[in-house]
């Protein structure tokens, strides 16, 4: 298959069609269209701040910096301070039996000292 290419001016008025392909793969001419350029690049410029809006937006909703105790991997449990290998590995052994319903059930079931289970309960969520 080959393409012809052409250097076109911002003004440049370019012949085309639209196609709508079917279920069947088969395409047909819907109805023909003349794409301006000047169109097509304003349109595109649109697209393109608008997009950039979307993305700052979604950067700059707050992400939960809580681990999750019941999909966290070894690593991230141990991130968390309080937490240390030993404790991770009880934690994934403890929600591979049954996941952890509340935070309660956890310091229930983890059966950590006060002291400890104070360190890690802000920073885990289930």
């Amino acid at each position: 298959m080959t393409f012809d290419s052409y250097s076109l001016e911002k003004d440049s008025v370019v012949p085309g069609r639209i196609l709508t392909r079917f279920p069947d793969g088969s395409c047909r001419e819907a109805w023909p269209v003349e794409l301006r350029l000047a169109e097509v690049e304003s349109q595109l410029e649109s697209i393109l701040e608008l997009l950039e809006t979307k993305k700052e937006a979604v950067i700059s909703q707050p992400v939960s910096s809580k681990v999750n105790l019941n999909t966290a991997t070894l690593p991230e449990l141990e991130s968390v301070t309080g937490i240390g290998e030993v404790t991770a590995k009880k934690i994934i052994q403890l929600r591979e039996d049954s996941p952890f319903l509340s935070l309660d059930e956890f310091k229930t079931r983890l059966d950590l000292s006060s002291t400890a289970t104070a360190k890690i309960l802000n920073k885990v969520e289930v």
